[in-house]
């Protein structure tokens, strides 16, 4: 093949590639039948005992398949003319469904048809952010009120989630580990950052610039913020911050 020709190809491909997705799932849509006559859980489970494909792929096709057939026509027909890819009709599929029924029908379907426009120029990072903000294009006169609301949830949503553990690893270091709310986390980072100023390792040969890696930088500020919070501020029913253990002997005692 010569540079045109290859070039020609390399262009033509992805369009192609997206029309034989969009026939793929669209198959996978009307094939319950099939993994119901093999006694299959359902056609995800029956091509995953029949590929070598991954069954959390298969089932994430199988859900894709199943909102094109039933909910999303519009990124379907995109698909099957070339102008949508898989990857940007997940997106933009994660994006029509994020959004509340309470918005309506009629601008459930401007949404969906604007983001099919907008895959003609923007890739699938691209179309996600612009997926967030879809109701500031199709529907601003609601797209505030909206967008407070998400928030909200997003906050609600994020106090559920919220998780702490320590599990001590037996060597005198414990594993700390957690799910915060971004804004917490962000609070975090700041107060462990007015730590963190450049500074040089221990062992750090002279003269050369070998700085403490950040991730032990963050690990350091945090027992520094520790040892510095005041106890008078914490709760009164709460223990000392630093218990102190004395042994003596009996005798002594």
């Amino acid at each position: 093949m010569s540079p045109a020709d290859k070039r020609a190809a390399l262009l033509a491909l992805p369009p192609a590639e997206g029309r034989l997705a969009e026939l793929r799932l669209r198959v996978m849509a009307a094939s319950a039948d099939v993994a119901d006559a093999d006694g299959a859980r359902d056609v995800a489970a029956w091509l995953a005992s029949r590929t070598q494909a991954d069954s959390a792929g298969l089932r994430g096709d199988q859900a894709l398949a199943t909102a094109l057939d039933s909910r999303w026509g519009r990124v379907a027909a995109g698909m099957a003319s070339g102008v949508v890819s898989a990857e940007q009709a997940r997106v933009i599929v994660h994006g029509l469904e994020a959004l509340p029924a309470r918005v309506g029908i009629e601008v459930l379907a401007r949404a969906e048809e604007q983001l099919v426009t907008y895959a003609r120029e923007f890739k699938p990072s691209e179309l996600r952010r612009l997926a967030r903000h879809i109701l500031d294009v199709v529907a601003p006169e609601i797209a505030e009120a909206e967008e407070a609301k998400r928030l909200e949830d997003e906050e609600r949503h994020a106090r559920e989630k919220c998780r702490l553990s320590l599990r001590p690893l037996g060597e005198g270091s414990t594993r700390l580990s957690g799910v915060i709310p971004d804004a917490d986390a962000a609070r975090l980072r700041t107060y462990l950052e007015s730590f963190t100023s450049p500074r040089k390792a221990d062992d750090a040969v002279p003269g050369e610039e070998d700085r403490i890696p950040y991730p032990r930088k963050l690990g350091q500020s945090f027992c520094s913020l520790l040892e510095h919070l005041d106890p008078v501020w914490l709760p009164v029913h709460g223990a000392d911050a630093t218990p102190v253990v004395v042994t003596i002997t009996l005798d002594s005692l």
